[in-house]
């Protein structure tokens, strides 16, 4: 736990491999969460400025009568903790550029069937690529008075969004 009362802990997926997940101060605080608690809780994805590195956010913590007992899980340091999240996020990251990378373009509706991943990790994934250089992102506008993209294509290059 912070200073500043807010935490991070980990969820578990379901390849069984833990993800960081970030607590709240308002969460941590109220609920007198010490390093080591276990606790069940409802997540939801964490913002985009913050999700590469930590995918998940607290947003409810189960009250004790609702409290589920964890499955057994590794004994993980937490530097081996974090490793093995970064392994499986390096691991996604090469499922969705060999994806992206076999020609044509795709939404990330499509990346996220081909990893079997949900979209919005799908997403980041992508996110992640086209902000290193390795890819191409096109955003789509079905009305020229839309300020928002309809959706947003990926590509190997920007030459693989129009035809030849």
């Amino acid at each position: 736990m912070h200073d500043h009362g807010f935490g991070f802990g980990c969820v578990w997926n379901a390849d069984n491999r833990p993800e960081q997940c970030f607590i709240p101060a308002p969460i941590a605080l109220n609920q007198n969460l010490n390093a080591g608690d276990t606790i069940s809780v409802i997540i939801s994805p964490n913002f985009a400025d913050k999700s590469e590195s930590t995918p998940w956010q607290v947003v409810k913590l189960l009250p004790a009568e609702d409290q589920v007992e964890p499955a057994p899980q590794p004994e993980l340091t937490v530097k081996q903790a974090i490793d093995t999240v970064t392994q499986a996020r390096d691991d996604l990251d090469d499922a969705v550029l060999s994806f992206i990378s076999s020609g044509g373009y795709a939404t990330s509706a499509e990346i996220a069937s081909a990893a079997g991943v949900d979209q919005k990790t799908a997403l980041n994934s992508a996110q992640r690529h086209f902000n290193a250089n390795r890819i191409a992102r096109a955003a789509v506008f079905h009305r020229a008075d839309q300020t928002r993209p309809s959706f947003i294509l990926y590509a190997p290059s920007a030459s693989d969004f129009v035809g030849e």
